[in-house]
């Protein structure tokens, strides 16, 4: 595939190809760099055409650009609020010949507010960081550090942020670390966000879960559907 004019690659940057599809992405050969939570996250999340979308942190874009080749809804957001991340992403989608259906924003989730903007959406989407502020070594590198640490957003703030996008029946879909799951669980019912659908993912069958793939609903009644797990040897990662 060859690039359209106009969208720049620089000499730090990578083009890599997304697993199992034809999507083109550009990344930083260091730094910042999208893992199997993106690929997990977008495949567990379902999507109908003509769904209006948003992507809470898109990062480089990916999990945006693998849910419009899925289903092609009528529109994604993909917020995010690192510039530099963001011009990534609009590059991406550029790249990919997506800008009519993909969106995106440079802005802080938790500022992402209006009347017009209220119950909006079909389904939010995320990968958010997993790590509390003030838990574990923070990179030094700004892309890493909030791509893994609560720096510009906490698990409180981004639940609330989907609740308040969300229509009444309108779903959340995200990959949390399952050290964390109590927490995510509360976070999202005391938001009326119910948690509807379950799947725990391992590096293998016989190692601790290492992530949760949650689907919650809005303002939805209590039952919790708990999908056989899954492990990373799935994805061809062995470690």
């Amino acid at each position: 595939m060859v690039h359209p004019p106009g969208v720049d690659i620089y000499p730090e940057e990578s083009l890599d190809t997304l697993p199992g599809t034809r999507l083109k992405i550009i990344q930083k050969k260091s730094g910042y760099r999208y893992s199997v939570d993106a690929l997990l996250v977008a495949e567990f999340t379902p999507v109908r055409p003509g769904e209006r979308i948003i992507d809470l942190g898109t990062g480089s874009g990916v999990v945006a650009l693998l849910l419009a080749e899925k289903a092609r809804p009528g529109e994604i957001v993909a917020l995010e609020v690192q510039p530099d991340l963001a011009d990534l992403a609009q590059r991406n989608v550029v790249l990919n010949d997506m800008e009519n259906l993909i969106t995106v924003v440079n802005q802080d989730i938790k500022h992402y507010k209006g009347k017009e903007l209220a119950g909006r959406y079909d389904v939010a989407v995320s990968n958010p960081p997993f790590r509390a502020r003030g838990r574990g070594r923070v990179s030094p590198k700004a892309g890493k550090a909030h791509a893994r640490h609560e720096l510009s957003i906490s698990l409180l703030e981004l639940v609330a942020s989907a609740s308040y996008l969300l229509k009444p029946g309108g779903r959340l879909s995200l990959v949390y670390t399952a050290a964390r799951l109590v927490d995510l669980i509360c976070e999202l019912r005391n938001k009326r966000l119910e948690p509807k659908r379950m799947q725990l993912v391992h590096h293998r069958f016989t190692s601790p879960a290492r992530m949760v793939l949650m689907e919650a609903i809005k303002g939805a009644g209590v039952e919790l559907n708990i999908l056989a797990p899954r492990t990373l040897e799935e994805q061809g990662i062995k470690n």
